[in-house]
């Protein structure tokens, strides 16, 4: 699982904004794990890959999946 942003939107092709939180994402993907996705009118996923998120939500899941795996609390650990 890696950690990447939306890019935000492309509207002439020079403009990219993008978000500051970047979502835990499974490989072939496009959904993240809090359930962001690219917009209709977004450039999609950025190239950054992290490997942490910053997303509280996508925090927050990858700890359940990661506690139902191995049947213990496991936490990211930036935040112990």
């Amino acid at each position: 699982m890696t950690a990447r942003q939306l890019t935000g939107r492309c509207a002439d092709g020079a403009e990219r904004d993008h978000g500051s939180l970047f979502h835990y994402l499974e490989p072939g993907q496009w959904k993240a794990l809090c359930g962001a996705k690219p917009g209709r009118r977004s450039a999609g996923w950025g190239s950054e890959v992290r490997e942490f998120a910053t997303c509280p939500r996508c925090i927050a899941k990858h700890d359940r999946v990661l506690a139902q795996q191995y049947g213990a609390a496991m936490t990211d650990p930036r935040r112990v």
